[in-house]
């Protein structure tokens, strides 16, 4: 039966251009590594993308708790880079839509992050992707305090 994220369950909030949403860091570190891994996989990757992918592979593997930044005023300065962002995003998505409702806990070890000592429901990673993909196309209007927090 599918568990909990670790016990390391500090909530971090993610924002961009004023909006933003909380997620429990696990389910974060999970969504920004498949992120920086997606992004790793851009031909002739431009340096705002290399640095955007080192910030979420950091921020998703040393275990910040509580304080997790996405950067995304910083790293999705423009159109052309937020479009990019979008594209790898629902690429993710795609991915974790593929791995079936469970993810084992093996697969989650795998990602540099260590912790995982149960199974997990894709869902709650997916329901961080989405609330990224819906912040990044303006779609998202909760705040600090309007947010619930994600699983």
């Amino acid at each position: 039966m599918p568990g909990a994220p670790p016990t390391r369950m500090g909530s971090s909030y993610t924002k961009f251009q004023g909006y933003g949403f909380w997620a429990r860091d696990s389910s974060l570190e999970v969504w920004l590594y498949l992120l920086a891994r997606e992004s790793g996989t851009v031909p002739g990757q431009p340096a705002w993308l290399t640095a955007a992918e080192k910030d979420w592979h950091l921020k998703a593997t040393v275990g910040f708790n509580g304080c997790i930044d996405a950067n995304l005023d910083q790293h999705v300065s423009s159109l052309a880079h937020r479009e990019l962002i979008l594209r790898l995003s629902r690429q993710v998505l795609s991915w974790l839509d593929r791995q079936g409702p469970i993810m084992p806990a093996s697969v989650l070890n795998s990602f540099e992050m260590g912790g995982w000592s149960r199974d997990v429901e894709t869902a709650n990673f997916v329901r961080v992707g989405e609330a990224f993909v819906q912040l990044l196309e303006g779609n998202l209007h909760t705040d600090e305090k309007t947010s619930p927090v994600l699983p």
